[in-house]
C-alpha cells in the first residue's frame, strides 16, 4: 500500500458504525479495488503513480462503477484534502 492508502485505511477500519466493514485490496471481477464495503456498495479508490496505464484504468474504472458506487481520489496528493469529505460521507459528520 502507498502512504496515502495507509492514511485512508487508518480511517476506514476505525469507523464505529455497524455495517461499514471495509476490505483492502479486494477483488471485484478481474480487478482489485483499493477498499471495498460490500454492504454499503462503496469502493474507495486512491489513484496515483501506481495507475500509469490509462487504457487499463479506464476499463477498471468502468467495471468497478458498473458494480458499486466509487469514491475516487484522482491523485494520491488529494487524499488529505478528500479525507474530510470521505469521513463526512461515511459518518455523516
Amino acid at each position: 500500500m502507498t502512504d496515502e492508502e495507509r492514511i485512508v485505511w487508518h480511517h476506514l477500519w476505525r469507523i464505529p458504525v455497524e455495517g461499514t466493514h471495509f476490505r483492502k485490496q479486494a477483488p471485484i471481477g478481474p480487478f482489485y479495488a483499493d477498499f471495498v464495503s460490500h454492504r454499503l456498495k462503496l469502493i474507495v479508490e486512491i489513484d496515483g503513480a501506481t495507475h500509469a496505464d490509462p487504457t487499463f484504468d479506464t476499463a477498471r474504472d468502468a467495471a468497478l462503477r458498473a458494480r458499486m458506487e466509487v469514491f475516487q481520489a484522482d491523485l494520491e496528493a488529494q487524499v488529505l484534502a478528500k479525507d474530510r469529505a470521505l469521513r463526512e460521507r461515511l459518518l455523516g459528520e
